[in-house]
């Protein structure tokens, strides 16, 4: 008997040994990610100012500091065309930051959500939008066309992972990636 399997993977670097390169995709990441209670990938909140424009990195689309790679593998024998992908996360969105100024100092307030997948790294000028209004934002709960997406030759898509606010507790944020094919 023969039998081929279809399988969607996400992986960051859940050991945390890569810093914000691309994770290892090792068996002791995909370990961690199978456990409940570990941390998984620690992040730094984005609230720096790296061009001291007084706008915190959250806030700036500007080119600032690098983000976490996440891996997305996806099957290469589906029609690009016809299959959708769709991420389920608690994200901030970056079109709904909000502004309070008070005594001539103006404070960021980010949506509310602790996370944000983009499709460009931080380092590099983005659009709050969300990826399919022209922007490199991906929205939580959107279906997205995989044709959307760079997709390596051996069926990788590398995204982006920013975090813009502080969980009281490790582990509890995830990421779910759900792939559909369509007829």
């Amino acid at each position: 008997w023969e039998f081929a399997f279809r399988t969607l993977d996400a992986d960051v670097d859940s050991d945390n040994n890569n810093g914000l390169e691309r994770p290892d995709r090792s068996t002791a990441e995909e370990r961690i990610e199978a456990e409940t209670g570990q941390p998984g990938k620690i992040l730094s909140v984005n609230t720096d100012d790296t061009d001291n424009d007084g706008v915190p990195n959250f806030a700036d689309f500007d080119a600032g500091v690098r983000f976490a790679q996440m891996i997305v593998q996806v099957p290469t024998d589906f029609d690009a065309s016809k299959t959708t992908l769709s991420f389920t996360y608690q994200a901030s969105n970056p079109a709904a930051i909000t502004q309070q100024t008070v005594d001539s100092i103006t404070e960021y307030i980010p949506d509310i959500g602790y996370m944000r997948l983009w499709v460009r790294n931080g380092d590099q000028v983005r659009q709050p939008q969300g990826f399919d209004d022209g922007g490199q934002f991906i929205q939580p709960d959107h279906l997205y066309p995989l044709s959307l997406f760079t997709v390596s030759e051996d069926g990788e898509i590398i995204l982006y992972v920013e975090a813009v606010r502080e969980r009281d507790s490790m582990g509890q944020l995830r990421v779910d990636v759900q792939m559909v094919e369509t007829d």
